[in-house]
């Protein structure tokens, strides 16, 4: 039985690390290693960490308050498995999480496997009894003959397991989403990446993330130099798949993709009582260089993405009536000028 290496990075979890532990190490899979990476936490944490030491498959390392991909970059420097997989501290997982995961990995000779997610409260009662995941739909996704298909894929690096053979680069360092190239990357790079799919949305996932009111999310509501961080992950992005670009179709996906992330961000900045306008225009400047040579994608006219886009514009742009309609067109049109 190959050996999985479980990465978890942790800042200031201490009313979530337990669960998060137990749930990896009640796994049906028995050979793993449990990759602890504390980053500089303030509160107890560390302490949760140690004391969980005295299972021989857990392994406990500081990291000197580098943030989540540094930490995640250490994880791997690390790990001796044949696997890997990625649980952030606050979130937990199905009995079977990995045992499910690796058996069609390894029937189906994938190189990387997307498993099922579901999302949770911070508060919940979901984690006193975690039921066993269900045996769910399986698909093959040739991301780089159908590379349109990953733009409604997560891209979230947790909730998927991945051949150690398989990952190429780490992390980009001191950024946000740092994930979305990495996972990005690696599906559009290696050959066979697959996928379980709930037939069913009553059936139970794999993976539990949960919705944590102290996360990145929601500390970067503000303009701040953080927002830049997406910059530096496009430019990244674009330049790992200069081999891929010469395919018109992929680099059309990998520039929605960017561009997706992109608006994000703008509607944010534009939505903020104290914009500025410095982060707003380099966004704009990037956002269009991603799409030089093409047509806006689709998505941007469809009604999902008003729908979408107004979710922004009226969490952000609080104590003003909107006139829903005029604001969308007039941010999209901002941005794609």
């Amino acid at each position: 039985m190959d050996k999985i290496s479980v990465i978890i990075p942790v800042y200031n979890c201490e009313d979530y690390i337990k669960t998060c532990l137990n749930s990896v190490l009640n796994q049906t899979y028995n050979n793993l290693e449990v990759l602890c990476i504390d980053d500089h936490s303030q509160d107890h944490s560390l302490d949760i960490l140690r004391g969980y030491q005295k299972d021989l498959r857990v392994k406990v390392f500081t990291n000197p308050s580098k943030g989540c991909s540094m930490a995640r970059n250490e994880g791997l420097k690390h790990a001796t498995g044949e696997m890997i997989t990625f649980v952030d501290a606050d979130d937990f997982v199905a009995p079977n999480f990995l045992s499910h995961l690796s058996s069609v990995m390894k029937d189906e000779n994938l190189d990387i496997i997307y498993g099922s997610f579901q999302r949770t409260p911070s508060v919940s009662n979901a984690e006193k009894d975690i039921p066993y995941a269900q045996s769910f739909d399986y698909s093959f996704i040739d991301y780089q003959k159908n590379p349109e298909t990953i733009i409604s894929q997560s891209p979230n690096v947790w909730a998927k397991l991945y051949k150690r053979s398989a990952i190429k680069e780490e992390f980009i360092p001191h950024v946000v989403w740092e994930d979305v190239a990495f996972t990005t990357i690696h599906s559009l790079k290696n050959a066979r990446v697959g996928q379980l799919m709930r037939s069913n949305s009553y059936l139970n996932p794999f993976y539990y993330y949960r919705d944590n009111n102290q996360g990145i999310t929601a500390s970067i509501r503000e303009p701040s130099e953080s927002y830049l961080d997406v910059l530096k992950v496009s430019r990244h992005m674009l330049s790992s798949y200069k081999q891929l670009l010469s395919n018109k179709d992929v680099s059309y996906s990998i520039c929605e993709l960017i561009s997706y992330q992109l608006l994000y961000n703008l509607s944010v900045l534009y939505c903020s009582p104290s914009l500025d306008k410095k982060y707003l225009h380099q966004l704009t400047r990037v956002y269009r260089a991603a799409f030089n040579g093409f047509d806006n994608p689709s998505y941007l006219k469809t009604r999902e993405t008003y729908s979408s886009l107004l979710t922004y514009l009226s969490s952000y742009k609080t104590g003003l009536v909107l006139n829903e309609k005029k604001e969308i067109n007039r941010f999209l049109k901002l941005v794609q000028k």
